[in-house]
């Protein structure tokens, strides 16, 4: 149901028309005194009257834009509001050319420099569909288009909750009303004031990135050959924290033989080798959460083009970080350390050719 279509050529919004101006395209329309197609793919289109005097452009071959009538009263107010703040808006636009994306309203400031698209959809988005929705709103930033998705209704599970608590994208929920639908709980005309002023034109080329970040400390009793250790991992994308936990950790009896063994032959330091092995659980257990198909935030592959390690800050750790994403392993650990570090090897692994992330180590730490 587009809104927009061109009329012997020329582009028309159908809210944008007089009544007079709407009365006469119909007349003419139906007479085939006038040509009407679609802007997006030039598909014939035919002007229709809906309840509570809404306005479209019937195009049963275009496939680019759904309406109900709902999203159709939505649509109405956003435009009128746009244009009444002095903005000038297009409909039903598609952009990007290979990279394409599509939004069912575009508004640009008076002097060019900002431009806010809109896109209201018409059912609550599928659980699993955020990844989709991203990359879309991606696509538009490249293109100088700050996007804001419209949904009746948001899911709050997985990682729509970070959508929920206002990160990854911007998205609202509306209700359907009459003669005026909400936004957030705003009438909708004072949501769109409000998203023209507060949003800017996003900054393109950003790499969107996770950083987790692992830790271990000895626990109260301090570390020995059977001493137990706080460990813990956060979160962060794109520079806010949304996880993180923290738990005891006490080794085995035999990571305690392992440990035990490489002290006596290599002569190195007990607490040491526990406080790697410590942290090395917690890092494999914050990787798994991406590497791993039942973890938590495997699907954000669609979300984030790369993911950083950040550790507690010991020199070691950092090397055998290092030497991990440079490919070293077998030789090196597999015979002469716990399980965690074969397991955070594998992840890494995981994590470079399953899911296709650039994994890097922070310098910061």
């Amino acid at each position: 149901m587009p809104v927009t279509a061109l009329v012997n050529g020329e582009e028309r919004t159908a809210p944008l028309l007089s009544d007079l101006e709407w009365k006469v395209l119909r007349e003419f329309a139906a007479s085939g005194a006038v040509s009407v197609a679609t802007t997006c793919c030039r598909a014939p289109a035919e002007p229709i009257s809906v309840e509570g005097g809404y306005r479209y452009f019937k195009a049963p071959s275009c496939s680019h834009f759904r309406d109900t009538t709902d999203t159709l009263a939505l649509e109405t107010a956003i435009i009128r509001e746009v244009v009444g703040s002095g903005w000038s808006v297009q409909c039903n636009v598609v952009g990007g050319e290979l990279n394409a994306w599509t939004a069912d309203i575009v508004a640009t400031s008076p002097d060019g420099s900002n431009r806010v698209g809109f896109i209201v959809e018409p059912g609550a988005p599928g659980a699993s569909s955020l990844g989709d929705y991203v990359v879309r709103a991606s696509r538009m930033g490249a293109a100088g288009v700050s996007a804001i998705f419209l949904f009746p209704s948001i899911p709050e599970g997985g990682m729509w909750r970070f959508v929920n608590e206002g990160k990854i994208i911007t998205a609202a929920r509306y209700t359907p009303g009459r003669p005026v639908p909400t936004v957030a709980g705003l009438p909708a005309p004072l949501f769109v004031s409000v998203a023209l002023k507060a949003h800017r034109a996003p900054a393109t080329r950003k790499i969107r990135s996770f950083r987790v970040t692992s830790y271990a400390r000895p626990s109260d009793t301090g570390p020995s050959e059977t001493g137990s250790f706080v460990v813990g991992f956060s979160v962060d994308y794109m520079g806010e924290e949304i996880y993180s936990g923290e738990w005891p950790w006490s080794p085995n009896s035999e990571v305690s033989y392992i440990i035990n063994e490489r002290a006596r032959s290599k002569r190195e330091s007990v607490d040491e080798l526990l406080l790697l092995t410590a942290e090395m659980g917690a890092l494999h257990l914050a990787l798994g959460h991406f590497a791993g198909e039942n973890g938590m935030f495997y699907r954000a592959r669609d979300i984030a083009h790369s993911l950083i390690i950040r550790t507690g800050g010991h020199p070691r750790m950092n090397a055998i970080i290092d030497d991990f994403l440079q490919g070293g392993f077998k030789e090196r650990y597999s015979t002469t350390y716990p399980r965690f570090f074969y397991l955070v090897k594998h992840c890494i692994y995981e994590l470079q050719t399953k899911c296709g992330y650039v994994v890097a180590r922070s310098t910061a730490g």
